[in-house]
C-alpha cells in the first residue's frame, strides 16, 4: 500500500463514521428545527502519527477538539480532534432527509434576510446511527444496493489556490492534498443535477456513475 492509499483509507474510515452515526438538526426558514442526514462531507486534517499533514486544513484550534463544531465563512466543520496534535475538520457541504437535499456547504449553514448572510441553528447529534449499511462504490458487489446508500468518493472542491501556489515548489506533497479523494457524497437518484442546487462538479459524479451502471449490471 502506498502512503497516499494509507492516507485515503484514513480518510475513508472517519468520513463512513460520520455518515453512519452523525444526523443534523438545521433550523429552517420559520425557525423550526428539522433532521437531517449527511449527504456530502470532505475531510481534512494533521496527523503526524500517520504521516498526514494535510496543507487545505484551517488549523483552527477547534479542528483539535472532538466532535465540537467549528464555524467559519464557507460553513461549519465537525471537529475531531484529539486534544494531542491530531487535527481533524469535516466540512459539511451537503444534507438530505426524507423531503428535502441541501448542497453547498454555505446553503447548509446559512440563510439571507434583507440581504444579510445569517447563520441557522445547527446541532450535530454524533450517536444516531443510520438505519441503512453504506457502501462505498468500490465496495459493491450486486445490484440491490440503492443508489441512495452509495456513497462516491471525489476530489474536494474550491480549495485554496494561494495555498496550491505556495507549495509548488513541492510538488510530491501538493500532488497528493490536491488530488486527494477525500469528498464524499451521496445522492438519493440519479436525478439528482435537477435539484435547484445541485453538488458541485457534476462531471466527476456523472463519471462514478458510468462506473458504477456497469458494476451491477
Amino acid at each position: 500500500m502506498t502512503s497516499d492509499q494509507k492516507i485515503e483509507k484514513i480518510y475513508d474510515s472517519i468520513a463512513k463514521e460520520a455518515f453512519q452515526n452523525y444526523s443534523i438538526l438545521r433550523e429552517n426558514d420559520n425557525g423550526e428545527m428539522e433532521k437531517f442526514r449527511l449527504a456530502e462531507i470532505e475531510v481534512y486534517m494533521i496527523d503526524n502519527k500517520n504521516g498526514i499533514d494535510d496543507i487545505f486544513i484551517h488549523k483552527n484550534e477547534k479542528q483539535l477538539q472532538n466532535k465540537k463544531k467549528y464555524e467559519h465563512y464557507s460553513g461549519f466543520d465537525i471537529c475531531l480532534g484529539n486534544n494531542k496534535g491530531l487535527y481533524c475538520g469535516v466540512l459539511v457541504r451537503g444534507v438530505v432527509s426524507d423531503k428535502d437535499a441541501i448542497y453547498g456547504p454555505g446553503r447548509v449553514k446559512y440563510k439571507r434576510e434583507d440581504m444579510q448572510k445569517i447563520a441557522r441553528t445547527i446541532v450535530v447529534n454524533y450517536e444516531d446511527p443510520c438505519k441503512e449499511d453504506l457502501f462505498f462504490l468500490s465496495e459493491l458487489k450486486t445490484q440491490d444496493t440503492e443508489l441512495k446508500n452509495t456513497l462516491f468518493k471525489l476530489p474536494r472542491v474550491n480549495l485554496s489556490k494561494a495555498t496550491s501556489y505556495k507549495f509548488l515548489d513541492k510538488p510530491e506533497k501538493l500532488n497528493t492534498y490536491l488530488n486527494l479523494k477525500a469528498r464524499y457524497l451521496r445522492i438519493k437518484d440519479r436525478k439528482f443535477h435537477k435539484l435547484k442546487y445541485p453538488p458541485e462538479e457534476s462531471r466527476e459524479i456523472f463519471n462514478d456513475l458510468t462506473t458504477l451502471l456497469a458494476i451491477i449490471k
